[in-house]
């Protein structure tokens, strides 16, 4: 098994995953509960299934006991992953600001 990205810097496993808004090439629950979850939420954003785990596996965010944490992954255009964050028991999320930060740092990585 390849290693996993557990730091910044590291390549990212590709996958490709079918989502709300057509197949992306990360999350553990089916199509139709994430379609629910936008409706209900009126969300804006795709939202990824993964029911037979091999992308939680890949990137070291599911676990037996605990299941699928949250976990938030910002990668490069080159496929390198800039940017990780795992949320203790996935009770938590990252900030708007938090998130642009990373975004804007991963850019700026690339060059």
């Amino acid at each position: 098994m390849a290693s996993l990205p557990h730091h910044p810097g590291d390549k990212a496993p590709d996958f490709e995953l079918p989502g709300t808004g057509g197949n992306f090439r990360l999350s553990a629950q089916d199509i139709t509960s994430h379609e629910q979850f936008i409706a209900n939420h009126r969300l804006r954003l795709p939202l990824l299934s993964d029911v037979e785990l091999e992308v939680s596996r890949a990137y070291g965010v599911h676990s037996r006991l605990l299941g699928t944490k949250r976990a938030t992954f910002v990668i490069d255009a080159n496929g390198i992953v800039r940017y990780r964050h795992d949320h203790l028991l996935s009770l938590t999320y990252d900030s708007v600001d938090d998130l642009r930060k990373a975004v804007a740092e991963s850019r700026a990585d690339e060059r």
